[in-house]
């Protein structure tokens, strides 16, 4: 896996300034009734259970987060923690986003780079994935939390406004004793399986 880490403003590389299909697919849907779609979430603490939280972690035994839940419409998200290892935290959050957020095709680079901030909390943006799964992963870090935000090319339900909306995959590893990069090619590895598994799914 290759990573492209970029300076704030705009988007860019060591070798130069690349456009934003660098960091998407080359065939980037261009409306949201190109894309499949899958009218609920997949519960998140299907993917990640208690074994793999143990295993990610490296754990004698994990916690689950008391903010952990799932609404099959909305949103659905499943933290744990390492029980006596303090700063060691996994999570999966899946989420139906509006859709215009991430339209790839029509947003300038200072919007596209300013919704990606907003949506990930605030997070500082490293980098993004080459050859993605689904339309564009974006890459996070803050000290030794990394997190991954997976925008899929999958459409989920419209809103209570009427939008449209996009199934959006946040993944998060926090874990002092490896590198940033470690994380990333951790996380990574469940962004694809889940990817291909739901774009199977949707119709």
């Amino acid at each position: 896996m290759r990573m492209i880490v970029f300076s704030r403003y705009p988007l860019a590389v060591l070798c130069g300034c690349l456009t934003l299909a660098s960091f998407t697919r080359a065939a980037d849907p261009r409306t949201p009734e190109s894309e499949p779609q899958l009218l609920e979430i997949p519960e998140a603490g299907g993917y990640l259970t208690e074994e793999l939280a143990l295993e990610l972690l490296r754990a004698d035994r994990v916690k689950a987060n008391g903010g952990n839940e799932h609404i099959p419409t909305f949103w659905s998200q499943c933290i744990y923690s390492a029980v006596g290892k303090p700063g060691y935290r996994v999570g999966f959050t899946f989420k139906f986003m509006v859709w215009d957020l991430f339209d790839l095709a029509n947003l300038s680079s200072e919007q596209l780079e300013f919704n990606i901030h907003f949506t990930s909390g605030g997070l500082p943006v490293v980098g993004a994935v080459r050859n993605p799964p689904g339309k564009a992963v974006f890459i996070f870090q803050k000290e030794e939390l990394t997190v991954l935000m997976m925008v899929s090319a999958i459409r989920g339900p419209e809103d209570g406004a009427g939008r449209h909306s996009e199934l959006v995959a946040t993944y998060q590893l926090e874990d002092p004793t490896i590198s940033h990069q470690q994380r990333v090619d951790k996380l990574l590895i469940h962004a694809r399986q889940h990817y291909e598994e739901w774009i199977g799914r949707a119709e």
